[in-house]
């Protein structure tokens, strides 16, 4: 019995263990200027939390923003499809505009679905936008009316 203990144990080793639509995720996202491409000096930065369901059909997530004051009316928030280091398109919007002279924190609180995608570049539904988020292929932006390329960046990972 010996003998097949160690094949058994490499081979458990070897094969990696694959998420899949029966496990949740979690991601936290650490949002800064130094992210941005090319990077952006700033105060301001943030956190972004994504909790995929069990279906892998709907993402909960929260966005919190500090000194919001020095974004200047931003933009929006969205996340992109590319890999850190790399501009890409929109693929999901997580928040509008807000109006000129805000000033404080924002936060933000939403679910997303497969309707929730605009652009395919990462996925045509959450399930697979799961699996580019877990390949590092997806980062949370947040523009600004100054700054429209991006404020704070971070990656999904």
């Amino acid at each position: 019995m010996k003998k097949y203990l160690f094949p058994v144990l490499a081979l458990m080793i070897a094969v990696p263990l694959h998420l899949s639509a029966e496990n949740s995720v979690n991601f936290r996202v650490t949002l800064s200027g130094d992210n941005e491409v090319p990077p952006v000096m700033t105060d301001t930065t943030g956190t972004a939390i994504f909790h995929v369901d069990r279906t892998w059909t709907e993402i909960r997530f929260k966005l919190d923003v500090r000194d919001a004051e020095k974004v200047l009316g931003a933009a929006g928030a969205h996340l992109h499809c590319a890999p850190a280091g790399v501009n890409g398109p929109v693929v999901v919007f997580l928040a509008g505009m807000t109006p000129p002279g805000y000033d404080g924190d924002i936060q933000l609180r939403g679910t997303l679905n497969d309707d929730s995608i605009l652009n395919p570049a990462c996925g045509e539904n959450i399930a697979e936008l799961v699996d580019a988020m877990l390949n590092g292929d997806v980062y949370v932006n947040v523009h600004s009316s100054l700054v429209p390329s991006g404020v704070v960046r971070g990656q999904v990972q």
